[in-house]
């Protein structure tokens, strides 16, 4: 599924100071949030079923999980 949202996530800009870790989660959270809207979006638009936007956002919220500092 990596490939379908790569030309979407754009480059990150942090603001602050942070450490390795939080700058990676923060990139992770940003890549969630895009996802998420993007398969919002396909089951509104009736491109894929409530149910498969669901699994797919729930397997992305388990990935962005791993990575909180």
């Amino acid at each position: 599924m990596t490939a379908h949202f790569q030309f979407i996530d754009s480059p990150n800009h942090a603001h602050g100071n942070r450490d390795a870790e939080q700058l990676i989660f923060h990139q992770n959270l940003q890549k969630f949030s895009n996802r998420v809207s993007i398969l919002s979006s396909l089951a509104t638009g009736g491109k894929i079923s409530l149910e498969d936007a669901f699994a797919k956002m729930n397997s992305l919220w388990e990935e962005l999980s791993e990575t909180v500092p």
